[in-house]
C-alpha cells in the first residue's frame, strides 16, 4: 500500500462504490426473472 493515506480512502471509496453498483444490477436483473415468472404464471 502506498504510504498516503488517501490512497486507502479512495480504495474503500471505490469498494464501496463498485460494490453498490454491482447489487444494484443484481438486484434489477432479479426482479426482472421473478416478474418475468409472475407474467408466465398468470397467462396460464
Amino acid at each position: 500500500m502506498l504510504p498516503d493515506p488517501s490512497a486507502e480512502i479512495w480504495a474503500v471509496y471505490l469498494g464501496i462504490v463498485g460494490g453498490y453498483a454491482v447489487t444494484r444490477s443484481f438486484v434489477s436483473v432479479k426482479r426482472q426473472e421473478v416478474e418475468n415468472e409472475s407474467r408466465e404464471t398468470a397467462g396460464e
